[in-house]
């Protein structure tokens, strides 16, 4: 399926590494929504503050994230966030619910289990195949649970929240980006800051998640990274013990100290190493 679009889903499977961070989706529907939109527009930060795929094949490529520059080209009609545009405020329940199952019923099937290859032919989605059968028979519910399991956004809902954004950390590093999102999602007054000031960029989300494989391009992407960073210390550190258990906010104050404040990402220390060599 993916040899059909590019060579980008073949690179996808064999030279990208992702950490998927699965957190609750809260007790309210107030909650949920609010955690569901704010890891749609965390996107692009999270991208470039946890860039770790500069070397590609043992050499040196042009971004600092060669994984978000895979998946910004493997297939949109599958893949990336929500559609966040003109969104001033935060939704209703049947409004996120809607543009979900929007991205559900319009991307295509990979396969149909069962039928032969010329029975499912590229493109089909499952709107299409819901008005039509194929292969003499129509969708029933493991066929929905399998479309379901082949769909890649960003931030898969599958009872809790699948965070799919970040590239795997160095050594010693891994329970930065848990911090970043926990103190984010997690603490009511910083993920109310937080989607306030993302907001208003819901039109640019894109382009910015585009740049946002070559680092710190753009002044903005950098600001509001920085931002983000100061915002969940602030949230994480409010947080009741039995959220945090042993793992201290110092992980990411030195994460900010070490890489955020010189403008860095851990991709810089493979690319220094590769320099060296």
């Amino acid at each position: 399926y993916f040899d059909e679009i590019g060579p980008y889903g073949r690179k996808m499977m064999v030279q990208s590494c992702s950490m998927h961070i699965n957190l609750d989706f809260g007790e309210d529907w107030d909650t949920r929504i609010s955690r569901f939109i704010l890891s749609n527009l965390l996107v692009p930060f999270s991208s470039v503050l946890f860039a770790n795929s500069a070397i590609v094949s043992g050499k040196k490529s042009m971004h600092k994230s060669y994984r978000r520059f895979l998946w910004n080209h493997l297939d949109p009609t599958r893949t990336g966030i929500l559609d966040l545009k003109g969104l001033s405020g935060l939704p209703d329940k049947d409004w996120v619910i809607d543009r979900y199952l929007e991205f559900v019923l319009n991307a295509p099937l990979i396969y149909i289990e069962g039928t032969d290859e010329s029975e499912a032919p590229l493109k089909i989605s499952l709107d299409k195949w819901l008005k039509k059968p194929v292969g003499g028979r129509y969708p029933v519910l493991a066929d929905l649970e399998n479309h379901l399991s082949l769909l890649f956004p960003e931030v898969r809902p599958k009872g809790y929240l699948e965070i799919r954004t970040v590239d795997v950390p160095p050594k010693g590093w891994e329970f930065v980006p848990l911090i970043f999102y926990t103190g984010l999602l997690y603490h009511q007054h910083t993920m109310e800051k937080a989607i306030n000031l993302l907001l208003p960029l819901s039109r640019d989300l894109n382009g910015m998640i585009h740049d946002a494989s070559y680092g710190y391009k753009t002044d903005r992407l950098y600001s509001f990274a920085l931002a983000l960073v100061n915002y969940a210390i602030e949230g994480y550190n409010c947080l009741p013990a039995k959220f945090k258990g042993d793992i201290p906010v110092d992980h990411l104050i030195e994460f900010k100290e070490s890489y955020v404040l010189n403008k860095l990402c851990f991709a810089d220390d493979s690319i220094m190493n590769y320099s060296s060599k």
